[in-house]
């Protein structure tokens, strides 16, 4: 399922993501884009952050990621595919507007 994080130009610069799931592994797809456009599955992710099982990841970007149109995120059970994952993801970030 995709969530509409930021609807608007923004800059992130830290992630932290952890995964719930005990053996299987989820995927993190962040989209540039308007949740509209947005086909978990069909359109391509802008990037991409896996979680393995059980474990975390910490992101602190010294230079932040500009996201000129908006952020929407999926969590999946592939990289780039649209199943839903074993488990949820816990995820926060901080991003400033612009």
């Amino acid at each position: 399922t995709k969530q509409v994080v930021v609807a608007g130009p923004c800059l992130m610069f830290n992630i932290h993501a952890f995964n719930t799931h005990a053996t299987d592994a989820s995927y993190l797809q962040f989209f540039d884009a308007l949740t509209a456009n947005v086909t978990v599955g069909t359109t391509a992710p802008t990037f991409v952050i896996g979680l393995s099982a059980v474990t975390g990841e910490s992101m602190s970007m010294t230079c932040p990621r500009r996201f000129a149109t908006g952020v929407v995120v999926a969590c999946t059970s592939t990289a780039t595919g649209s199943g839903a994952p074993a488990a949820t993801a816990v995820v926060n970030f901080d991003y400033v507007g612009g």
